[in-house]
């Protein structure tokens, strides 16, 4: 499990300094609301990705990708509507296209089970090279 979630606290994928006195004060309203939001349902939006995506690892990474775009695009969140909704359709929007990406690449077998092909080809070879040698007499 990501560490930000073991402790209990959220994860924010950016380092940010809320100090900056030349940052306009609406500015600062609007980071302070984001942190707000995303510190209050943070934990929510995981939980969201990790029940469509049951690896852990990959629900890290989707989360983290989610969060970054969370920040990118919270000037298109308004204000006072449904911050995990919103939330949860940008990660949902991640998770599909992680979907389609998955569905592309080329399935690999379990190690347990190429292991067990590999045993049964190695006992194969004789009886194999029997035909190969039988059917060569046949075709001269």
């Amino acid at each position: 499990m990501n560490p930000a979630h073991q402790q209990g606290a959220g994860f924010l994928p950016w380092p940010m300094t809320l100090t900056n006195s030349s940052m306009p004060n609406n500015k600062h309203e609007r980071v302070d609301e984001f942190m707000r939001l995303f510190t209050a349902h943070e934990p929510r939006i995981y939980g969201y990705i990790h029940s469509l995506v049951p690896r852990r690892p990959d629900a890290d990474d989707l989360a983290q990708e989610t969060h970054i775009v969370l920040w990118q695009k919270f000037d298109d969140f308004q204000s006072g509507t449904n911050f995990f909704a919103w939330a949860c359709q940008i990660a949902r929007n991640k998770v599909m296209h992680y979907r389609r990406s998955a569905a592309r690449a080329p399935a690999m077998l379990g190690l347990e089970a190429a292991e067990s092909i590999a045993a049964e080809m190695s006992e194969m070879q004789d009886e194999l090279a029997a035909r190969q040698a039988a059917f060569l007499d046949c075709v001269k």
